[in-house]
């Protein structure tokens, strides 16, 4: 990982979320690297998806801070559009759209984001379509799906689509990808295809934050690895460190009932 000025591309502060009376997220203090990849791993009800949905702001969090680009998503001054562009996110039911093809799955965002300033700047809809649809292409390259451009997801496997979900994400050309347990959806054979891709990513330099069950990926991937219990990260460690002398007995407990 290289961050020549030692800032943090992400900040999140005292983080909370509640749902009524329930706290989901009870002040989560954590700071994530440029290029570094963090796997959060817990419990269902811990927190871990909440946390994943605030920091892109599809959750609205209840207190704290989340500093990216400079600025404090959680300030209602700020423009998160803006921000959340930056911020690619897979989720583990795809969330393609099943009237559209592949293809248009991913040129949706860009076209729609960036077309009324590619018109501003003179580019024509004809020219600005066609990149689209170009960068479209590189990335079904990129995931092997070249030759799906044009069918429905309906047609698609479980690790299709989630290959194309991510191919959508990156389509925006994110500084930072969030992923809510892909794979926790998939049929046990498809979920290679999408670790694969994911290990391909990580080792490009992608910034990752990643909920996932997956401890084979945490092991080999992650440069440190959060345990969430009760709303809170209850540890964070190296992977080595993680699994192999864990500090926290619930966390203990945790590890030895999946591993």
């Amino acid at each position: 990982m290289e961050n020549k000025n030692n800032t943090p591309l992400i900040q999140v502060r005292n983080l909370r979320k509640s749902f009524g009376d329930l706290k989901v997220l009870d002040g989560v203090t954590i700071d994530i690297m440029k290029g570094e990849k963090v796997v959060v791993i817990g419990p269902s009800g811990s927190g871990k998806s909440t946390f994943l949905r605030c920091l892109n702001c599809l959750e609205v969090a209840t207190g704290g801070e989340i500093i990216f680009q400079g600025a404090n998503l959680l300030d209602p001054k700020v423009n998160i559009n803006l921000h959340r562009q930056h911020m690619g996110m897979v989720f583990q039911q795809f969330n393609l759209f099943n009237n559209k093809s592949v293809i248009e799955n991913i040129m949706l965002a860009p076209m729609t984001i960036y077309g009324k300033k590619a018109k501003k700047e003179g580019k024509s809809k004809k020219i600005f379509e066609a990149e689209c649809r170009e960068n479209a292409m590189a990335l079904l390259r990129r995931i092997g799906l070249e030759d799906k451009a044009d069918v429905y997801p309906s047609t698609l496997s479980g690790g299709q689509k989630q290959r194309v979900a991510i191919a959508r994400a990156l389509a925006m050309n994110p500084q930072v990808m969030l992923f809510d347990e892909p794979t926790s959806a998939l049929d046990p054979e498809m979920v290679g295809e999408v670790l694969e891709l994911m290990k391909e990513l990580a080792q490009e330099g992608m910034t990752m934050v990643v909920v996932t069950h997956e401890m084979g990926f945490a092991r080999e991937v992650a440069d440190k690895v959060l345990f969430m219990c009760d709303g809170v990260i209850a540890e964070e460690a190296a992977p080595e460190k993680f699994f192999t002398n864990p500090e926290n007995p619930r966390l203990r407990q945790f590890l030895q009932s999946i591993l």
